[in-house]
């Protein structure tokens, strides 16, 4: 079987690394490699962890974490690329499971499971599906478990380096990758069988600073005519939050207030500097 590379984003977050290592060392096969990339950290401390590690140490010039990804994939020596993040931990067999869903498919992405209290970027369905042109993309997947074919990111030119972490549009760069590659004719899905556990590890405070980047990332989308007008989005945050500030979930009612905002925040950055 072919390996696969994997590619793991980090700036300035060793510490999360480090307590990730084992599992991401662990779900490598014998021809597979691990591709930390170093997104400008401010010290050498997660070069040092990774290397520690035995992974391909990469060095980004920019904060970005598309543009580490991108870093990490055209550096990285497999045709298979798999991509997850510092603060996850993917199950053994993960990469086996990987390839084994890239024999049909050009991209795939897989289970997000909360690794503590919180269900920040979980995705937990166990039911396969193929991925359509016309879908909306929040019912996409996440860059925190998702393989591309290299020959596919290439197509389209890999990440977009205006989204993601480290950028004025915290979100939707996985979103928006899935997309490309579905307008280019790929085959993109989401299988249950690559399982990583995303950590839980910020309070309820970071995790609506992180919703709302989330939702800023969507209202850029939005300003390029992806997944409905920004209006739109910002209302079904609004309609979310409201059925859960009547079922007594009081976070999930503020978060939904916060991603409402945040998609208009981001349409209306996107369309002053875009112009």
């Amino acid at each position: 079987m072919t390996g696969v590379s994997v590619v793991v984003p980090c700036r300035d977050r060793a510490e999360l690394l480090r307590r990730s290592l084992p599992a991401l060392v662990g779900c490598l096969g014998p021809d597979d490699e691990l591709v930390v990339v170093d997104a400008a950290s401010t010290d050498g401390s997660v070069s040092a962890v990774a290397a520690a590690a035995g992974a391909v140490v990469v060095r980004s010039l920019h904060p970005g974490a598309s543009a580490a990804r991108n870093a990490g994939w055209r550096a990285a020596r497999h045709d298979l690329v798999a991509f997850t993040d510092d603060d996850c931990r993917p199950d053994a067999g993960w990469t086996v499971a990987v390839a084994a869903a890239l024999e049909d498919l050009d991209a795939v992405c897989g289970r997000v499971l909360a690794d503590g209290d919180g269900h920040l970027s979980v995705l937990a369905s166990t039911e396969p599906r193929d991925y359509l042109r016309t879908d909306d993309p929040a019912v996409l997947g996440h860059g925190a478990n998702m393989a591309v074919r290299r020959r596919s990111l290439e197509a389209v030119d890999g990440w977009d380096e205006r989204l993601g972490p480290g950028t004025p549009w915290p979100g939707g760069e996985d979103k928006d990758l899935l997309v490309r590659l579905l307008a280019a004719g790929f085959d993109v899905g989401y299988r249950a069988e690559p399982l990583v556990r995303h950590v839980q590890w910020r309070t309820r405070r970071q995790s609506l600073r992180a919703e709302l980047g989330y939702a800023r990332g969507s209202g850029f989308l939005a300003s390029q005519g992806i997944g409905g007008s920004a209006l739109s989005r910002a209302g079904a945050e609004v309609r979310t939050g409201g059925r859960d500030l009547r079922a007594g979930y009081q976070y999930g009612a503020v978060a939904g207030m916060v991603r409402a905002g945040g998609v208009l925040w981001g349409a209306a950055a996107a369309r002053r500097r875009l112009r």
